[in-house]
């Protein structure tokens, strides 16, 4: 490479550019190739000079480059889940973010566009009872947990977010021994082929998040504050583990066969 010119890091591309001239913009390393491919035939173009790179700020490559941005932002842009089905995914891949990165009121409203239409479509009444859980309205959670456990009565995850909605109400007994319930459940059915993944866990991160439940559940009520925040995490980390499964599971549908 010639004296003058370097690399910049624009995300995880890299583009050349003159470090003897202010850099005022820099395109996307996507959008400079883009440009390139639609220069003017006949003009030559070295890889330092960079005739794109050097006019960044000429008013027709911002506005190409604005044209550009448009483009792949319309073409990444999807509308909303179709019917149940996608209004279901889109609420389970919101609480899948997990913290403060989750539109709670986005997953609350496509939740209740499912349970409205079809309530014992997948676990999506115990999504709904955890999201209303996360925006703080126990009672409504309370309410619509008990309804998935009428559904399902196996549901551990019902019944551990139904001990942890329990606990916020004040019902600090009843709480620790819903909790207690559906810890034992779920220590039963997280391993390999748990709902459905066969790779369930490989890191063991759920049955740490699990153990540490137990453990702050065994110490009592005098305990309230621990027993709530290792339940959240274990719930977290159930979604966190589900969103990977899914995506090597996905991943291992496009390998070709054998």
């Amino acid at each position: 490479m010639s004296e003058g010119c370097k690399l910049l890091e624009v995300g995880q591309h890299y583009s050349v550019v003159d470090s003897r001239k202010p850099i005022q913009y820099v395109p996307p390393i996507s959008l400079v190739w883009l440009f390139r491919r639609v220069r003017k035939p006949g003009k030559r173009y070295s890889l330092c000079s960079a005739a794109p790179m050097r006019n960044a700020n000429s008013p027709s490559l911002l506005a190409l480059s604005s044209l550009l941005l448009a483009l792949y932002s319309l073409a990444c842009w999807r509308p909303a889940g179709i019917g149940v089905g996608g209004q279901y995914n889109d609420a389970k891949a919101e609480i899948a973010k997990g913290g403060p990165r989750i539109n709670v009121n986005k997953a609350i409203a496509s939740l209740e566009y499912v349970v409205v239409r079809d309530p014992s479509y997948k676990d999506s009444l115990t999504l709904l009872g955890r999201a209303y859980y996360m925006s703080g309205r126990y009672q409504d959670s309370f309410q619509i947990l008990k309804r998935a456990l009428a559904v399902n009565p196996e549901d551990e995850i019902a019944w551990i977010a139904l001990g942890l909605t329990v606990l916020r109400l004040g019902s600090d007994a009843k709480g620790l021994e819903t909790l207690k319930g559906g810890l034992t459940l779920l220590a039963k059915e997280s391993k390999p082929g748990y709902r459905g993944f066969e790779f369930w866990d490989q890191d063991s991160y759920v049955q740490t998040a699990i153990r540490r439940a137990v453990f702050a559940v065994m110490k009592g009520v005098e305990n309230k504050q621990g027993v709530i925040q290792t339940g959240e995490i274990l719930l977290t980390r159930i979604d966190e583990e589900e969103w990977w499964a899914n995506r090597k599971q996905e991943r291992d549908q496009l390998k070709p066969q054998n």
